[in-house]
């Protein structure tokens, strides 16, 4: 790639935004490490870690209707404010609707969903799974409200507010498990019911945030861009849906055919990995796609390209930063939080995963500045080509990788899959800064 000289933009990495964001990640952290405290090793976490991402493979799902909320709110806010607000209710309406249908799936289909993702599981985490899943309903009911809540509070440029909702809910997850802790709780079953509750309170902050800010949802199921919109969604974020399929499907599948534990180690290492990501890369990213919305929806394309490269650059280095700073605290950490619920082995285990999944991070921390061109240019043709390679490579390379490398096959697997995806997403957004340059 060319280098391309430019003076930064002020505004995408913000010390205000990265400090609600490090306090969000003490709380994460601190969730993280009580799941460890409480359950250790277990087919307990094991069913519940397969349970989370189970769900959240159904919600790529449920974000086929509102996922280009951000960007056509952003045109309908050049017709008028009257527009703009009527929009955010018939996205707001559409989604409370999606929600009430996946978290009907959750209660009732959750036999077919375990069979489908963890065929592999042994008798007693596939019990504990179905019991699980149904309990999860209500994050799968408020997923796609909360979400419009969440981008429009992006939209007007009222991050704090996000952070606010989602410090708030963990604080008081956090509580819940202190509770489980000193009672002395080991159901993971009740671990669901607590996540259940983070997003119930996640999603009454966010409405009152937005409410505050001056939108208060309303019952509307028409809206001049409506069609539009939803049409746009659903094909921009069937590449994701497929993305989202594949990865559930082959990780859980793979997880569920290795000995007991490696769902733990797996899902520890990512929740640590995902730490780091969330502080380095929340609040630049959401700056990024606001900003890029905006640019790209009034012609600015040099704004654009200014806001990619800055956030594509900083975010990488500061990622490796706070990656290796864990990896370096990991066994201090776990050792003191685990108690006897890890050995050293499990320990040493996490470490490696650790590592294997910060290099398949690192890739989608680059992917995500070029995609928020291709998302903002409406191409939905470039995730749905992508991402159905992705699928296959990805099963194939763990189907390849998983019988001599076990656990570690899934995240040599995703790098090497995403890494082509990478490669695809920075041409294609080139291509488009470039045809949209030339027109303006």
């Amino acid at each position: 790639m060319p280098p391309i000289h430019f003076k930064p933009p002020a505004g995408i990495f913000r010390l205000k935004y990265n400090v609600y964001a490090v306090v969000q990640m003490g709380l994460r952290t601190a969730v993280a490490l009580l799941l460890v405290r409480i359950f250790g090793v277990s087919p307990g976490i094991d069913a519940y870690f397969i349970a989370v991402s189970v769900l959240a493979t159904l919600q790529a799902f449920e974000f086929l209707f509102v996922e280009q909320f951000m960007y056509f709110y952003s045109d309908a806010k050049k017709i008028s404010v009257e527009s703009a607000s009527a929009f955010y209710s018939f996205s707001f309406s559409i989604a409370l609707l999606v929600g009430a249908l996946f978290a009907l799936i959750c209660l009732f289909g959750a036999k077919i969903l375990s069979l489908f993702f963890a065929s592999g599981l042994d008798a007693v985490r596939l019990s504990e799974l179905r019991r699980i899943l149904p309990l999860l309903a209500p994050m799968a009911f408020l997923a796609p409200a909360a979400y419009i809540n969440d981008r429009i509070l992006n939209a007007e440029e009222k991050f704090s507010f996000s952070y606010i909702s989602a410090i708030f809910s963990l604080f008081l997850l956090l509580l819940f498990q202190l509770w489980m802790l000193r009672s002395g709780v080991k159901d993971a079953g009740m671990m669901a019911i607590g996540s259940s509750l983070e997003a119930v309170l996640a999603f009454m902050a966010g409405v009152f945030f937005c409410h505050r800010s001056g939108f208060l949802p309303k019952p509307v199921f028409k809206h001049s861009f409506g069609r539009a919109y939803i049409r746009n969604s659903f094909a921009m974020r069937a590449g994701h849906g497929i993305y989202g399929l594949a990865f559930g499907f082959v990780t859980n599948n793979a997880l569920a055919s290795l000995p007991g534990g490696a769902v733990s180690y797996f899902n520890y290492a990512q929740r640590i990995v995902s730490v780091a990501h969330t502080v380095v890369t929340g609040p630049p990213l959401r700056v990024l796609q606001s900003k890029v919305a905006s640019a790209w929806s009034s012609g600015r394309i040099l704004a654009v390209k200014e806001a990619v490269y800055e956030y594509a650059r900083g975010s990488l280095l500061l990622f490796f930063g706070a990656a290796a700073a864990a990896w370096f605290a990991i066994p201090y950490i776990l050792g003191l939080a685990g108690g006897r619920a890890l050995t050293s082995v499990d320990i040493s285990y996490i470490r490696i995963v650790f590592v294997c999944l910060a290099a398949w991070y690192a890739v989608v921390i680059l992917e995500a500045a070029f995609v928020s061109v291709c998302v903002a240019a409406k191409d939905s043709r470039i995730f749905i080509v992508t991402n159905s390679f992705f699928s296959v490579f990805y099963w194939l390379a763990v189907s390849a990788f998983l019988p001599r490398f076990g656990v570690y096959a899934l995240a040599m697997g995703a790098v090497a899959a995403q890494s082509v995806n990478l490669a695809a997403y920075v041409l294609k957004a080139r291509k488009h800064m470039h045809a949209r340059g030339v027109s303006s």
